[in-house]
């Protein structure tokens, strides 16, 4: 819904009008933040594959609100789910041109990168490495940070404007 009323304003519309538009939006259904989401973890879980931390980063960034997002995410995004995106992600990534010796760690990074949590990278790389992974390149217990930009615990302003940079006071 914040993400519609900054483009109404950046059209130049009226405070006025954008109120209205909004509400008159919301009253017939096409403004959603739900459904918005719903369809957000859908087609990114299709068209390529996230983590739960990167879709709650990506929609908060368009304004969702947190509630909604954590309800959607919980539904949506269990953890049998994630590791299966997960194992898609990496398969995909191996494929490219195939896993080279010592490759774990890059799949590993890319698929923390994406917003997957251990567990899932974890079986990700059983997967593409299979049992014989190199369990030096890959500790058994690997850091489960997505370094701070990658953060999903980050607070996300809720002022962003629509391209998630934060609004003029």
């Amino acid at each position: 819904m914040r993400e519609m009323t900054d483009r109404l304003r950046a059209r130049g519309l009226t405070e006025s009008a954008v109120e209205e538009l909004v509400a008159r939006m919301l009253r017939v259904g096409y403004l959603d933040d739900r459904r918005f989401a719903e369809f957000w973890v859908e087609s990114r879980s299709r068209h390529r594959p996230c983590g739960p931390a990167r879709l709650r980063r990506e929609l908060r960034q368009k304004g969702v609100p947190a509630a909604i997002v954590s309800e959607v995410l919980s539904e949506a995004m269990p953890p049998e789910t994630e590791e299966e995106l997960a194992v898609r992600a990496a398969v995909r990534k191996a494929s490219r041109g195939g896993l080279a010796p010592g490759g774990e760690r890059r799949v590993w990074e890319f698929l923390r990168r994406r917003g997957f949590g251990a567990a899932a990278c974890r079986a990700a790389l059983l997967a593409v490495a299979g049992p014989g992974a190199d369990d030096e390149e890959v500790p058994e217990e690997l850091p489960d940070e997505l370094g701070p930009e990658e953060s999903a615990d980050e607070p996300v302003p809720d002022d962003l404007d629509s391209t998630g940079q934060a609004g003029s006071p």
